[in-house]
């Protein structure tokens, strides 16, 4: 008997992360931006929710969505719409998760974060 076909699923990673302004003074709001792609072999669904948690120092912050179809080897952009942050003094580490509540089956369930540091 012949193994069972892989089948075709989206996959959404993280390409890049956008602060706005760019370089937070202390006390600014900071509003994030992510760049999401999918690398897998099928679209995410019509209507279906790709939404993005924006973590500061672990916590999470705020968060952004927007609605598929995203096909494979499409991407865009999920922007802030949880409100923003408070920039503070020090060096931060910002993370952005994908689909972080699972809405959607995906070839990767481990590729969903990207992370950056900023001073």
């Amino acid at each position: 008997m012949s193994p069972s076909p892989t089948p075709s699923l989206p996959d959404v990673v993280v390409e890049s992360i956008a602060l706005s302004p760019a370089n937070p003074a202390a006390g600014q709001s900071v509003s994030f931006s992510a760049v999401v792609r999918n690398v897998g072999t099928a679209q995410v669904a019509s209507g279906v929710v790709i939404g993005v948690l924006y973590s500061v120092d672990g916590p999470g912050r705020t968060w952004g969505v927007v609605n598929g179809p995203l096909a494979p080897g499409a991407s865009v952009t999920v922007g802030t719409q949880g409100g923003t942050w408070g920039a503070t003094a020090g060096t931060h580490v910002i993370e952005a998760f994908v689909d972080a509540p699972n809405r959607f089956a995906e070839a990767n369930e481990t590729n969903n974060k990207r992370t950056i540091k900023i001073t």
